[in-house]
């Protein structure tokens, strides 16, 4: 899990200098895909461990990523 929501978090944060915008909107849409495949009951897991994240971390910017992630993601 922690795998997946750090790839997207790379993707989503880091400046176009770092990874090209289409690109990363592209891998986004995919892995947001292929999260929709998943168990509810995987799902479920996925959510629970971004919210404890999102409690966890002292950075604002990845503590809101972390909060938006179940939507953004689909789940």
């Amino acid at each position: 899990m922690r795998a997946v929501v750090e790839a997207a978090a790379f993707l989503e944060l880091s400046p176009d200098e770092v990874v090209d915008a289409d690109s990363a909107v592209k891998q986004l849409d995919s892995m947001a895909y292929l999260l929709g495949q998943v168990s509810e009951s995987d799902k479920q897991h996925l959510v629970a461990f971004t919210q404890a994240e999102a409690e966890r971390v002292p950075s604002q910017d990845y503590r809101d990523f972390l909060r938006q992630f179940p939507e953004a993601m689909g789940l």
